[in-house]
């Protein structure tokens, strides 16, 4: 996250930054799109299996 510092306030430590020049980050498809949803939902799976095995291991 850019912090916007008043010219007055900056200091050998500080830098500025164009926010124009900075790009949004992107996603690979869109917001809830079927495409989103099926990646979406194969990652959560994922993860919510890797953690009841870890869990279940006793660890």
């Amino acid at each position: 996250m850019f912090e916007v510092v008043p010219r007055q306030h900056l200091t050998e430590h500080s830098a500025t930054v164009d926010l124009a020049e900075v790009q949004a980050p992107q996603q690979a498809s869109d917001y809830g799109s079927e495409e989103w949803l099926t990646f979406h939902d194969h990652v959560r799976y994922t993860v919510e299996s890797e953690s009841e095995q870890f869990n279940a291991s006793g660890e």
